[in-house]
């Protein structure tokens, strides 16, 4: 019995090994990945957002001309001139 269990221990150290192993490759392969992408979704689906809002900042005030008076000119007056507004987009 006692010799039995010598050469059977080694064969079972083996499979616990190789078991850990493929385990372990397991969650290198498939979790590891899975945890990047989510970060990396997210953080893309940040940076659109924002050049979203950029852009869409940028395009509001596209080809918008305010009328701006010069001093001393009546509100009512035919003569205005206009300007294209800049938006102001602050970096904080």
């Amino acid at each position: 019995m006692y010799s039995t269990l010598l050469t059977i221990q080694p064969i079972i150290y083996e499979i616990e090994t190789i078991t850990r192993t493929i385990s372990r490759n397991l969650i290198y392969l498939i979790v590891f990945p899975i945890i990047l992408f989510f970060i990396f979704d997210t953080g893309s689906g940040i940076v659109l957002t924002i050049l979203k809002q950029l852009n869409n900042e940028k395009g509001a005030t596209k080809g918008k001309k305010h009328k701006l008076l010069s001093a001393g000119q009546d509100v009512g007056s035919s003569s205005k001139s206009t300007a294209i507004s800049i938006p102001n987009i602050v970096f904080s």
